[in-house]
């Protein structure tokens, strides 16, 4: 909320003020960084590799660690996201653990499917959607799975990503070069329009942006937008093509895409 731009990379946390990086020792347990989450409260999670999930505090400096000590499932982190009553979702390398608001960390053994979550959204209506890394998509609500799919064609294609947009759409990527619209109606999945990526393949991660009311898509061998008009805008880059991870909108309307290979990327 300060505006600076948060880094996570293998050698622990960048941060950038508008003219240059530079490298934030928050805690030495903090290395090797895997995604960031800001809370409603305007709390930065990091999730690590190893060390577990960090809730860091900037207005106070103060910052709590999470690990299987607690409760975590795994200590290596791979996704995070927050329901509406505040609970912290945690996709660890293991199952899925939830942090309540009191603190206490809650592990779903049970779900023996839903491990290794890739991606995990808010879907709106106290759902919390979700993909595994065997590309698994799935619904949870108020401690109850709901739905569990894989990509219904049996090609072998699977559901890599998924970003849920403000009129109640889903974006699903998936391992192929295509991305596709879904609906939940709380028991099943419709599918709807699918639409083609270019030679782009692979979903790593959506953003939806409001502003630019559309979907930011990731993909290993390339980036693009899919706007309103559910069109693919490709916006590859020669130089900036490979393992394309995340994205964020600044508050100038910025562009910022990172690659696990290739640094930072930034369209004006």
């Amino acid at each position: 909320r300060e505006g600076y731009i948060w880094v996570g990379t293998y050698s622990g946390i960048y941060r950038y003020d508008g003219s240059r990086f530079e490298a934030m020792e928050l805690d030495e347990r903090i290395r090797n960084v895997m995604v960031f989450y800001v809370d409603s409260k305007g709390k930065l999670w990091i999730g690590t590799n190893d060390s577990g999930v960090a809730c860091y505090d900037s207005a106070t400096g103060d910052i709590y660690f999470y690990t299987m000590e607690d409760g975590l499932s795994a200590n290596s982190i791979r996704s995070l996201c927050e329901d509406d009553a505040g609970n912290i979702y945690v996709g660890t390398a293991g199952y899925l653990s939830i942090i309540g608001t009191d603190g206490k960390v809650t592990t779903y053994h049970k779900w023996s499917n839903i491990n290794y979550i890739r991606t995990l959204v808010n879907a709106g209506e106290g759902m919390i959607a979700g993909v595994t890394n065997s590309g698994e998509l799935f619904f949870i609500r108020d401690g109850e799975l709901l739905c569990e799919e894989y990509y219904p064609d049996g090609t072998g294609i699977y559901y890599a990503a998924l970003a849920y947009g403000e009129d109640g759409a889903l974006l699903a990527g998936t391992s192929s070069n295509f991305a596709e619209f879904l609906r939940f109606d709380g028991r099943k999945v419709q599918h709807g329009i699918r639409v083609e990526t270019d030679n782009c393949s692979y979903s790593n991660m959506i953003r939806y942006d409001a502003g630019e009311q559309g979907y930011f898509i990731c993909e290993e061998n390339g980036m693009g937008f899919i706007g309103a008009d559910k069109k693919f805008v490709n916006m590859t880059q020669d130089g900036f093509e490979n393992s394309v991870s995340d994205m964020l909108v600044d508050y100038q309307g910025n562009l910022w895409f990172v690659s696990n290979k290739q640094g930072v990327i930034k369209f004006s």
